[in-house]
C-alpha cells in the first residue's frame, strides 16, 4: 500500500473546514445553553407560582375551616327555628346567583 501524502493546500483546507465545523457547533451549543437557561426560568416561574397557590389554597381552607367550626357553635347556640331559617336564606341566595350568573 502507498501512503498518500497530502501537500499545504490540501491540509489548509481540511484546517478550514474543521474550523467551520467547530464553528457551527458552537453556535449550536450556545443555542443549546440559551434554550435550557429559558427552560430554567420558566420551571423557576412555575414553582414560585405553585407555592403561591399553595399556600392560598392552605389559607382557604384555614378559613372555611374557622367559618364551619363558628358555623357549628351557632348551630348548638341558636334554635332549630333559626337555623331553618338561615339554611333557606342561604339555598335562596344560591339560586337567585345561579339565576343571574348563568342566565
Amino acid at each position: 500500500m502507498k501512503e498518500q501524502k497530502l501537500n499545504d493546500t490540501d491540509l489548509e483546507l481540511l484546517e478550514s473546514q474543521s474550523d467551520e465545523r467547530v464553528t457551527g457547533l458552537s453556535a449550536k451549543v450556545q443555542t443549546l445553553k440559551n434554550i435550557t437557561g429559558k427552560i430554567g426560568d420558566e420551571i423557576r416561574a412555575g414553582n414560585s407560582l405553585l407555592d403561591t397557590m399553595n399556600n392560598q389554597f392552605g389559607d382557604t381552607g384555614s378559613v372555611l375551616g374557622k367559618t364551619m367550626q363558628n358555623f357549628k357553635i351557632m348551630a348548638e347556640k341558636e334554635s332549630g327555628a333559626t337555623m331553618c331559617y338561615l339554611v333557606l336564606v342561604i339555598v335562596i341566595m344560591v339560586i337567585i346567583a345561579y339565576y343571574w350568573f348563568f342566565k
